[in-house]
């Protein structure tokens, strides 16, 4: 059986529904993935930088994936600050 990719396992945490954002606006983001092996953090300060606290987490791991998709996804909607 193949290796699940970043992407596919991106899907795969929103379909399982493991995201969960604290704080969720334009300047700042931050919340928790539930993993396979344990919860990560992450977070988007006010200059854009993501951070998550897997092994991986410098901007390209699977949990920031989906996480900026969500991100870009409502960010039309988030209010100005």
């Amino acid at each position: 059986m193949a290796r699940e990719t970043k992407e596919q396992k991106s899907v795969r945490l929103l379909m399982q529904q493991r995201v969960r954002f604290e704080v969720l606006t334009r300047g700042f983001v931050a919340g928790t993935v539930r993993g396979d092996g344990e919860d990560y953090e992450f977070r988007r300060d006010p200059r854009g930088r993501w951070d998550c606290t897997c092994p991986h987490g410098r901007g390209t791991c699977s949990h920031l994936l989906q996480v900026k998709d969500i991100y870009r996804a409502v960010l039309p909607a988030l209010p100005e600050e």
